[in-house]
């Protein structure tokens, strides 16, 4: 093809330049500005928690913390806690589900005695890995006729405990005054329950609110294990008569990190559900969880997740190339490069 020319004329004179130096000139251009958004592209693109060549997302699994929670195996994995005039043991002939169930009573105190709450109940502890979320549920049924008495779970996460009310009377209402910077207490819509009910407590959500953000990220955002321990508790003022309370079918559920490595099978969008497995601390049972892991594609072994950055950061890198070899191309046509 003829190499065309045309005169430009400045300063009075004539200049004459090749429609194909301007074009590479202009490659150039292009190859600069591809270059300049390529960089700005690789310092800013994110891809979930791990790298380009290293596609990994992390997730949420949720694994049950608790042994035992319907009391099937007697007090395994329980063990108690008493004050003066306490009683624990296990029902057969009222259960919300299975064969046992949890029945602690409590006298009246003795006459002369300390007018304070006396406590029966029993308690759990784990130890849990990275815990970003808690959640505990139960059901109970009570046999209590008097406004002396109060029911509540406690949960304690590291060194902050909240202690949840589920029936009190006069004595408790005043419970939170005893609060401190570590203890609190939330007292829910108090309701006997001479059939069976449930509670459900977010521990993560009560957390974040009733405590500083300092304390909260201790427990809920540590890279280290971290203690809980549930309680559930009868307690009783001053009173002429035996009260009693019935537990089943107790859990908790915790929130830890999960780590899955997605993988494609072809070079078209593939969209890939990862399965992974969250296995707490104490036991060796696993527990699977599973979660949608975004659509990815397959560039000479890197993988990229099809998101508007990466995209662009491909656009940038073949609008680099492509320029780059335009105007060694023409360059060397001009006999510019030898």
């Amino acid at each position: 093809m003829k190499n065309e020319t045309k005169c430009y004329y400045r300063n009075g004179s004539c200049s004459r330049r090749s429609n194909g130096l301007r074009f590479a000139r202009k490659s150039a251009l292009l190859a600069v500005f591809g270059l300049i958004l390529l960089v700005g592209l690789t310092l800013s693109v994110e891809v979930g928690e791990g790298s380009l060549t290293n596609a990994q997302f992390t997730s949420t699994a949720e694994a049950s913390v608790l042994q035992n929670g319907g009391f099937e195996e007697g007090l395994a994995g329980w063990e108690e806690v008493h004050g003066q005039g306490g009683s624990y043991g296990l029902s057969n002939s009222i259960v919300h589900s299975g064969s046992q169930s949890l029945v602690l009573g409590l006298q009246p105190p003795r006459p002369g005695s300390n007018p304070g709450a006396i406590v029966e109940g029993v308690s759990q502890n784990v130890s849990v890995f990275q815990l970003r979320g808690l959640k505990v549920e139960a059901w109970y049924r009570t046999v209590i006729n008097t406004n002396a008495a109060a029911v509540r779970l406690v949960v304690q996460v590291g060194e902050l405990t909240v202690r949840y009310y589920l029936f009190y009377g006069p004595q408790i209402s005043s419970a939170t005054t005893g609060d401190t910077q570590t203890l609190k207490s939330i007292l829910l819509a108090p309701s006997l329950c001479p059939s069976w009910c449930s509670t459900e407590v977010d521990l993560g959500s009560d957390f974040k609110d009733l405590f500083d953000p300092s304390r909260y990220a201790d427990v809920f955002l540590s890279d280290s294990s971290v203690q809980v321990t549930v309680s559930l508790e009868l307690l009783v003022y001053l009173t002429n008569n035996a009260q009693y309370i019935y537990w089943d079918d107790v859990g908790a559920t915790a929130q830890i990190p999960s780590v899955q490595n997605a993988t494609t099978t072809s070079t078209s969008l593939t969209s890939i559900t990862a399965s992974s497995t969250a296995v707490s601390s104490f036991s060796s049972t696993p527990t699977t969880a599973t979660s949608t892991v975004q659509e990815t594609t397959r560039v000479q072994g890197i993988e990229f997740p099809m998101n508007p950055n990466s995209l662009l950061l491909l656009g940038a890198l073949i609008m680099v190339i492509v320029a780059l070899i335009i105007d060694l191309t023409v360059r060397m046509r001009h006999g510019r490069i030898r």
